[in-house]
């Protein structure tokens, strides 16, 4: 099993190396509209603590296919997360990124607790490496970072529909990951709310980060 665990500053993504998390993220986004969203200078420093054998991803909550290529060019990530509102971007816009990016893979967040969350992933498969099923929060544009998980028996049925590497999100803590993987069986599980500390700092907590690694991998 995967891990995913986004961070928002260098010593979390050290720590997070040192736990042996697979991929560790980070929000991209210049115009800081999230406490967690980092620029690309601050980015570079986050990717360049990150050991080589760690997958590094970036999140962007845009729309637009100049700022992915533009996170690409500058940021080098191994995979480039969408998670944005979907209406705004078409299943042509993502495929032309995606050709337009050599060597970074392409994830895209399907917001699992709106309209036919299956038949989006299904219009969207052709485009895509990857997919995150999240829980979006309605008064938000971007998928994600909401603390709250959607019903796992529809992720589930995605899994089986869908070819694509699924990563399971929303929620997931160390309490409760056993369960989610149980019934959804993705490839891989993310975190981010539930691993930080709860000063509301945003930082992580590293008995929270080796906690939702060693039960994931039991699993």
């Amino acid at each position: 099993m995967k891990v995913q665990i986004y961070v928002t500053n260098a010593d979390d993504a050290e720590l997070c190396d040192s736990a042996d998390v697979d991929l560790i993220g980070i929000v991209v986004d210049p115009l800081f509209r999230t406490p967690s969203s980092l620029d690309l200078q601050q980015a570079e420093e986050v990717f360049s603590r990150i050991s080589n054998d760690k997958l590094r991803v970036a999140l962007s909550m845009d729309s637009s296919i100049d700022t992915f290529i533009g996170i690409v060019e500058v940021l080098h990530p191994d995979i480039l997360h969408v998670a944005c509102d979907l209406k705004l971007l078409s299943p042509n816009a993502l495929c032309e990124t995606r050709s337009r990016m050599k060597d970074t893979d392409l994830m895209l967040a399907i917001p699992m607790n709106g309209p036919d969350p299956i038949g989006l992933a299904k219009a969207y498969e052709r485009c895509v490496d990857f997919f995150i099923l999240d829980t979006s929060d309605p008064e938000r544009t971007d998928v994600g970072a909401t603390g709250q998980t959607h019903d796992w028996s529809l992720s589930a049925k995605l899994v089986k529909e869908i070819s694509k590497p699924i990563v399971l999100a929303g929620g997931l803590s160390p309490e409760n990951v056993a369960e989610a993987i149980q019934v959804v069986k993705p490839w891989g599980v993310d975190s981010f709310t539930k691993t930080n500390r709860s000063d509301l700092s945003m930082r992580k907590d590293p008995d929270l980060i080796r906690s939702f690694v060693d039960v994931a991998r039991t699993q």
